[in-house]
């Protein structure tokens, strides 16, 4: 486990390596300037988003004529999911809770906003997800583009990490080129107080520009979880974003609580013991949404 916290620890560091020199390209713009702090999205400045039983509640059919165009022209399509820990799919197990209980292992932030040790161990000790929610998404896809006697072969990026936050230069970190962009992220703008709507929306206005097909996906959360507080934070910002620039916004939100509410699951059955993270049956759900809200848009029929 040593060996592991000290792997993750080096890998922080060239991250952040890499986030200076991309704030030195980018500073001009001042996407990331203190003055941002002040438009923090509030409660009260976004409309309730109002739960619904399909999966896109936000610009429902906006990418439908681009991607079936994209189906249509092109044979092999990339599909990056760029986002955090949810992305990733980090889950955590009973021991490890147990840990933290304890105070054996802290995972928390001091004052001045420095990742305390202990979450590095915290991370190398948790898990991935298998599937994570961009291969139950690859899975599906092909299985139904098959079905429907298509030829086209969905191949599906997870650029989820665990941890990270929307910055002006987050979409550089894509490891491909890809067609189309599940973004689902900005949840540890709030955990950490970073600035984050001029963050976002230089991100979408960047994919855009490049040609990418957004979908944006909000937060899947468990009633009274540690970490609340941020995500609804996180989803009316994410919400807000979808208004702004006319995007689908894929509702996991409201799902996972449909799917709670009809029996279908529990709660504990969906979540890790964090209360944060999904469990692998909980992931395998929202890949299910995503599934369903991209499928939606490509089938002609």
């Amino acid at each position: 486990m040593k060996n592991k916290s000290v792997v993750f620890t080096l890998i922080i560091c060239i991250l952040l390596a890499a986030a200076g020199l991309a704030y030195e390209y980018l500073a001009p713009g001042g996407m990331f300037s203190k003055g941002d702090e002040g438009q923090q999205t509030g409660p009260d400045q976004v409309t309730e988003m109002k739960g619904s039983n399909d999966s896109i509640v936000i610009n429902r059919d906006r990418n439908r004529e681009k991607m079936q165009e994209l189906f249509q022209n092109k044979q092999d399509i990339v599909i990056d999911c760029l986002g955090d820990s949810i992305t990733w799919g980090m889950y955590s197990t009973p021991e490890l809770e147990e840990a933290i209980d304890s105070g054996e292992i802290y995972t928390g932030y001091d004052d001045g906003g420095q990742m305390f040790e202990d979450f590095n161990i915290y991370v190398s000790s948790a898990y991935q997800s298998e599937p994570s929610y961009p291969e139950v998404l690859e899975r599906e896809l092909n299985q139904r583009l098959t079905k429907d006697g298509k030829n086209n072969r969905v191949t599906t990026v997870n650029d989820g990490i665990c941890g990270d936050w929307i910055m002006p230069w987050t979409y550089q970190r894509m490891t491909c080129d890809p067609d189309v962009v599940v973004f689902l992220m900005s949840g540890n703008n709030f955990y950490m107080n970073v600035p984050l709507d001029r963050n976002f929306e230089g991100n979408i206005e960047a994919l855009q520009e490049q040609g990418k097909i957004v979908y944006l996906a909000n937060y899947p959360l468990y009633p009274g979880g540690p970490l609340m507080k941020y995500f609804e934070s996180a989803n009316e910002v994410i919400s807000k974003m979808a208004e702004q620039y006319q995007l689908p916004l894929i509702d996991l939100y409201t799902m996972v609580k449909e799917r709670v509410a009809d029996n279908t699951y529990s709660w504990d059955e969906l979540y890790s013991p964090d209360k944060t993270h999904l469990s692998v049956k909980g992931y395998e759900l929202i890949g299910m949404q995503i599934t369903d809200a991209l499928y939606n848009d490509i089938r002609t029929n």
